[in-house]
């Protein structure tokens, strides 16, 4: 029998819209419907589904793009954990990944396998939540560090390092004045200035 859970939204709460999207994957029958419970309690998190094994997390995750995986690396080996986190990076680069597990060397290689954090399972409902808020906060600040990456890939590209294009009304010059043609309107042209920032609303 599959272990997938999907949802019926027909009978959501209003508020489910604005909830972040949360997928749980554990190999544990008994914990993963714990993990879904406690999340459910709270009106913020909207379980899109929940998995025990690598292919129907990623089948879940592809259909329903969740902002956010809790899951146990040991599904059942932590080799297959390591792996779904890598993949799951590669599915969605924005996704916040969660790991849940025991031991520090669990967290220290989910975290290099792509984790954003990792909560023992020893937590309280309110360990998860601010656990998964710090999950959400660490992919925020990488998706700005992108940006200005790319703003900076930009400017060296135009050759001028750290500055933006603006409209500037120059004067005509005076070789211009003096032509014997009717004397031309002044031309917008650009000139560099300092960027004020990446201008990103959050």
């Amino acid at each position: 029998m599959s272990s997938a859970y999907e949802p019926d939204h027909a009978a959501d709460d209003l508020g489910v819209a604005s909830a972040l999207r949360i997928l749980v994957v554990d190999a544990d029958d008994r914990t993963r419907e714990s993990v879904v419970g406690i999340l459910g309690i709270r009106h913020r998190f909207d379980v899109v589904g929940s998995a025990g094994h690598v292919a129907e997390a990623v089948d879940l995750a592809t259909a329903h793009r969740p902002q956010v995986v809790v899951l146990d690396p040991r599904l059942p080996e932590v080799s297959d954990g390591m792996a779904l986190i890598r993949r799951l990076r590669q599915l969605d680069a924005e996704v916040a990944i969660l790991a849940v597990g025991w031991s520090p060397d669990l967290e220290h290689e989910a975290l290099g396998a792509g984790a954003d954090g990792f909560v023992r399972k020893t937590f309280k409902p309110g360990d998860l939540s601010s656990a998964i808020a710090r999950c959400m906060d660490r992919r925020v600040a990488a998706d700005v560090d992108r940006i200005e990456a790319a703003q900076e890939d930009i400017a060296r590209v135009k050759g001028e390092p750290g500055l933006t294009l603006v409209d500037s009304i120059e004067q005509a010059a005076p070789v211009a004045r003096a032509s014997a043609s009717p004397t031309p309107s002044p031309e917008p042209t650009l000139r560099p200035v300092p960027a004020r920032g990446a201008g990103l609303i959050l």
